[in-house]
């Protein structure tokens, strides 16, 4: 089930951006669930409540445009990055960032009773996001920004270069085979980076293109490739430089010593019979006397 979560493209071909100007006056409704949310995490700054009433227009927008549990699922965890990197990045939220978020969509019930997005959240995720996947989803909400001219550290291109730093870092991983759902999400993410970026790159660097995860598999083929010449190389000169060789094939010297003792024997054979045919030969009138004698 978490394996087609890898698969995030199809969010942006199917919704909106959460930086769409639809999202940028949200009406308040949040300030009930703010106040529940506060009981429970004490540490909710006051900024933390403008951001919920982005993120319930939000809400509401998915259960309008519902295009299935696999998708909504996979929009509530880009909502969860935006979130994050609005909010829910400061330390003292330490451990309870996911639980807040949680927390937001369990009350978002009490708005849209028929909302059925916390339990696809909920079902798809049920501890945790996983590590991995989060550092996919944080890769396009970065791109998204980059993409809708939002500031990375006061620079709209400094997002692209995040993007590009940040997938240099996580292609180092694609060598594990246990990360071949995150590394094929990376390659997905590279072809909708690089064909964005061939038409629309307009800041100054070297990040407009990503380099393909599949480069990093190649040692997957050349250490067992080298490992089998090495080994090879050294059977040979073993079999032909020592011992071991005579050792090994015994029978095959048997068979040399054989053939060499077969060829001694047939050239004694044949100097034998040359001698006595210089022999009949020097002396043809011997014949021809034996033979007029017996006649």
């Amino acid at each position: 089930m978490e394996r087609n979560l890898y698969n995030f493209e199809s969010v942006f071909k199917d919704f909106d951006s959460i930086f769409n100007t639809k999202f940028q006056s949200p009406k308040k409704k949040c300030s009930e669930i703010y106040t529940k949310l506060k009981e429970q995490y004490r540490e909710l700054e006051d900024s933390f409540e403008s951001y919920c009433n982005k993120a319930i227009a939000y809400l509401d927008y998915l259960e309008e445009e519902y295009r299935g549990d696999i998708n909504a699922a996979k929009a509530s965890i880009y909502l969860y990055c935006w979130l994050y990197d609005e909010e829910l990045h400061k330390q003292k939220y330490n451990n309870n960032k996911i639980n807040i978020y949680k927390m937001l969509l369990q009350e978002y019930k009490e708005i849209d009773r028929m909302s059925n997005i916390p339990h696809i959240f909920g079902n798809y995720l049920k501890n945790n996001i996983d590590e991995n996947l989060k550092d996919l989803y944080h890769l396009y909400y970065k791109f998204d920004k980059f993409k809708n001219k939002k500031e990375c550290e006061s620079n709209y291109c400094k997002c692209a270069e995040e993007c590009y730093d940040s997938y240099i870092t996580y292609i180092n991983n694609c060598n594990n085979p246990n990360n071949a759902d995150f590394c094929n999400g990376l390659e997905e993410f590279r072809a909708q980076y690089n064909n964005y970026m061939s038409k629309n790159f307009t800041c100054d660097g070297d990040y407009k293109y990503l380099p393909s995860t599949k480069n990093f598999d190649i040692s997957l083929i050349l250490i067992p490739t080298i490992a089998t010449l090495i080994i090879t190389s050294m059977l040979f000169v073993l079999y032909k430089f020592t011992p071991l060789g005579s050792w090994m094939c015994p029978r095959s010297k048997h068979k040399y010593e054989m053939k060499e003792n077969i060829g001694e024997q047939m050239y004694d054979t044949i100097h034998r019979s040359g001698i006595n045919n210089n022999t009949l030969i020097k002396n043809p009138y011997t014949i021809a006397y034996h033979s007029m004698k017996h006649s």
